[in-house]
C-alpha cells in the first residue's frame, strides 16, 4: 500500500475531520510532536497532504487531504475491511462486536495509564 504505520493514523483523523493543526494530530494519535512534524513532511512530499496557513491563527498550520490522499485512503479502508474480515472470521456478530468492545476498553485503558504516566512525571 505504500504507508508506513505512522502515516495511517494520520491519514484516518483527516477522514474523520479536516483540517487538522499538528497539535490536533498530537492530541488525537498520541504520538511525540517531533515524530509527528517528521510523518507530516514526509507525507507533504508524498503530496499525500497539503498545508495552509490557518486563517484565523497565523502562527498555526493546518494540514488535509490531496486528491492523491483521498485515493490512498480509499485503499486504505479497502485493506483495513480486509484485515478485519480475517481476524474476525468464524465469529459470530455478537462475538465480533463484543470482542470489538473489549478491544476498545483495552485501548482505552492503556491511553489512561499512559497519559497518568506523563502527568506524574511532569511532576
Amino acid at each position: 500500500m505504500g504507508l508506513s504505520s505512522g502515516q495511517v493514523p494520520i491519514l484516518l483523523a483527516l477522514a474523520e475531520s479536516e483540517p487538522l493543526s499538528q497539535k490536533a494530530f498530537v492530541e488525537r494519535a498520541a504520538i511525540a510532536q517531533p515524530v509527528i512534524a517528521a510523518t507530516l513532511r514526509r507525507m507533504e512530499k508524498l503530496r499525500l497532504i497539503r498545508r495552509r496557513t490557518d486563517p484565523w491563527d497565523r502562527r498555526s498550520t493546518l494540514f488535509s487531504l490531496t486528491v492523491r490522499g483521498r485515493r490512498k485512503l480509499g485503499r486504505l479502508y479497502a485493506a483495513l475491511k480486509a484485515g478485519n474480515a480475517t481476524a474476525l472470521e468464524g465469529m459470530t456478530s455478537a462475538e465480533a462486536e463484543l470482542f470489538i468492545a473489549f478491544l476498545g476498553r483495552v485501548i482505552a485503558n492503556i491511553t489512561a495509564a499512559e497519559k497518568e504516566d506523563a502527568r506524574r512525571r511532569r511532576g
